[in-house]
């Protein structure tokens, strides 16, 4: 207006309002003033009518307005093309892991169909979208497809398409809304455990639902130290619930911190949580396993071995150490005290012991209690420090060992304290009796033995043995011939230690009877047998075997069958001609 230029598509259109039937006329007719080009015009233009003309070419072309005076000049352009977005539908919800779909339709709005090339923005955290297609021609539409992840935070987010054909770019917009996922977390307690060598530890794994989730998780756990296993009380849960993780280290299990993994598994989702556990080795264990001394009776002057095992009941090895062997203390030893004998000890591997002997001359005749002790000068961190100490135990010391040989005619006495060496058969004759006094040796020549005629009593105590063995170190079954009672004769022995007599074939230990026609023999043993058993025989009448009763006389001997009577150590049972009954014991009972 007011003869401003103005720049419009083709074609023109002229429309006259008012209610007067006018002349106005759009032309190009102007006056003498107004420079003009070409050749058109409207003619009159009544109220309510249009007027439209074609431009079929660019330019600049004048017009003038009659019925106002009005002109100006319009300008052509060449012809361009137009096109519109719309997304539908404007909004949309979605569970965080879902996928929605949208429509994208892409409408002419000018000119001629030119191919539009579409683009997405605005996409929430770990969403994917696609457009099919990505280029559409209009009028026509795509289909666009969100994918959501499980972790995609939920929220409100405005999604944006554009399109461009070259020349134009439009867009469009519209909301997608994602809500949380059902979920679950994971935890343990404790985070942190300690767990020894060989045993075993426990934590408590919670799974709680989020936002609704009710799937089951499947438990499981990595990252565990060598060798060890872990059990679960349950596996699967359903959320919210809670088990316990037990976790038992091997005893081969390298000490050290290791790091547990926690995976639950439930619904597509993975949750973790991590835990440790410090494995500890198991400390040396040192214990007095044994002490021994060879001979068991060793004789005053001469030298003999005194040997004491230790050993290691830990898991883990002991370093050096010092042991010792304790003779007639002052006190009782403990940590600290030198002893008798000592030995030092590099190491010692667990489950391993360790054999220190040492010769040793005994200086007096006597009865001297003995102890033993290991890490002396607690040199070891134990796991337990309250059995390293072995003692007391009675240790009998002889005088040089007496020879007996033959017949005993006048009544004797064998002392405590003192050693018998048999070298041949000893007879106590009848009428004659021989006491052997608790603590007293009786030790045989092979082949020899001890023959009663007349009486033998041997009447031992819980602490002091009476010993019958063998004058060897090393002997074999039957190494001494036995103790056999004779018609008239009687042996009465008790808490006795009698081994390697007998039977060359065996290692029975024999005690033996004989009945005659005159007269019965009876013995009475009380006995602990080493290396073998000890027997009763008497031919065609009953003999001991085991323990239990005492008997009367039997088919074999003067007088009747008499009650039995408590005996500790003697069951009385009845035996062939020629055939000895066994008996075996291992703890001496009260006497008979």
């Amino acid at each position: 207006m007011g003869g401003a230029v103005y720049r419009v598509y083709l074609p023109l259109l002229v429309r006259a309002y008012g209610g007067e039937a006018a002349s106005s006329k759009l032309s190009q007719t102007m006056p003498a003033d107004v420079e003009a080009e070409g050749d058109w015009g409207s003619g009159d233009i009544s109220p309510g009518e249009t007027y439209a003309h074609t431009f079929t070419a660019g330019g600049d072309y004048p017009y003038y307005w009659e019925h106002s005076g009005f002109s100006g000049q319009v300008v052509v352009e060449p012809a361009v093309s137009d096109f519109a977005l719309r997304l539908s539908p404007s909004t949309q919800a979605a569970t965080a892991g879902e996928l929605v779909t949208y429509t994208v339709r892409v409408t002419t709005t000018l000119g001629d169909s030119l191919p539009v090339a579409l683009t997405i923005s605005g996409l929430p955290a770990g969403a994917s979208a696609e457009l099919d297609p990505t280029t559409v021609v209009p009028t026509s539409t795509a289909v666009l497809t969100v994918t959501s992840i499980l972790d995609t935070p939920a929220g409100d987010y405005t999604l944006v398409v554009t399109g461009t054909d070259g020349s134009q770019v439009r867009t469009a917009t519209a909301t997608l809304s994602i809500l949380p996922h059902p979920d679950f977390g994971l935890g343990v307690e404790p985070t942190a455990a300690q767990v020894a060598q060989g045993e075993a530890v426990s934590y408590t794994v919670q799974v709680t639902a989020v936002h609704g989730f009710e799937e089951p998780v499947v438990l499981d756990v990595g990252g565990l130290p060598p060798a060890a296993t872990a059990e679960w009380a349950a596996s699967p849960l359903l959320p919210t619930a809670s088990t316990v993780l037990t976790v038992s280290a091997a005893v081969d299990t390298p000490p050290g911190n290791y790091t547990l993994l926690i995976t639950g598994t439930g619904d597509g989702l993975i949750r973790t949580a991590s835990a440790s556990v410090m494995v500890s080795g198991i400390p040396p264990d040192l214990m007095i396993e044994a002490m021994q001394v060879t001979p068991e009776i060793p004789i005053e002057g001469q030298q003999a071995q005194v040997s004491i095992t230790v050993r290691n009941l830990g898991l883990s090895a002991a370093g050096a150490f010092q042991a010792d062997w304790y003779l007639d203390p002052a006190t009782d030893p403990g940590p600290g005290d030198a002893g008798t004998l000592s030995w030092q000890v590099d190491s010692l591997g667990p489950g391993k012991a360790a054999i220190l002997t040492e010769s040793f001359t005994f200086p007096e005749v006597g009865e001297f209690p003995a102890w033993a002790q290991a890490d002396t000068l607690d040199q070891v961190a134990e796991s337990n420090e309250d059995n390293n100490i072995m003692g007391p135990e009675m240790l009998t010391v002889s005088g040089e060992p007496e020879e007996v040989c033959g017949q005993i005619t006048a009544d004797t006495t064998w002392h405590s304290g003192m050693i018998y060496a048999v070298t041949c058969d000893v007879a106590v004759n009848a009428g004659v009796k021989l006491i052997v006094e608790p603590g007293a040796v009786v030790r045989f020549d092979s082949g020899t033995g001890l023959n009663v005629y007349g009486t033998v009593v041997g009447q031992g105590t819980g602490t002091q043995f009476i010993s019958f063995v063998a004058n060897s170190p090393s002997p074999l079954p039957g190494y001494w011939d036995g103790i056999d009672v004779f018609a008239g004769g009687r042996a009465a022995i008790e808490h006795a230690i009698v081994s390697h007599a007998g039977s060359t074939s065996g290692s029975t230990t024999r005690i033996t009877t004989a009945a005659t026609s005159t007269g019965a023999a009876e013995a009475v043993a009380s006995a602990t047998a080493r290396r073998g058993t000890v027997s009763f025989r008497r031919p065609g009448g009953w003999g001991p075997m085991a323990s239990g009763t005492r008997p009367g006389r039997g088919a074999g001997g003067a007088g009747g069958s008499a009650p039995p009577r408590p005996s500790s150590l003697i069951q009385y049972a009845r035996a062939s001609v020629g055939v000895a009954s066994a008996m075996s014991h291992r703890t001496p009972g009260p006497g008979v």
